[in-house]
C-alpha cells in the first residue's frame, strides 16, 4: 500500500508579508512617518522621520525573515489565560 500524497501549494500557506515585513507594522510605521513629515513641515523633521522609518524598517524586515507571523503570536499567547481548571466541560463545577 502506498501512502496519498497531496500537493499544498506556497500561495495558499504563506504569511502576508509587505515587502518582506508583516504588513499591519510596516503600513503603521509609514502612516506615523508620514504624520509627523506633513504635521511638523520642516526639513529636520522629515530627515529624521525617514531615517527612523528606515531603521524601523530594517528590523521589520529582519523579524519578517527570522518568524513572519511573530506578533500574531504573541497576541493571541497574552489573550489565552495563565491557567486552566481541569473540567471535561464549563457547567461541570
Amino acid at each position: 500500500m502506498e501512502l496519498r500524497r497531496i500537493q499544498i501549494h506556497g500561495a495558499l500557506n504563506r504569511p502576508n508579508l509587505l515587502m518582506g515585513c508583516e504588513r499591519e507594522w510596516l503600513l503603521g510605521t509609514v502612516i506615523i512617518s508620514g504624520a509627523a513629515i506633513i504635521t511638523l513641515q520642516s526639513i529636520l523633521a522629515s530627515v529624521v522621520s525617514l531615517l527612523v522609518l528606515s531603521v524601523v524598517f530594517h528590523f521589520l524586515k529582519m523579524m519578517g525573515k527570522a518568524d513572519p507571523i511573530s506578533t500574531k503570536v504573541y497576541r493571541k499567547h497574552i489573550s489565552q489565560q495563565k491557567y486552566y481548571r481541569a473540567f471535561s466541560s464549563p457547567y461541570s463545577d
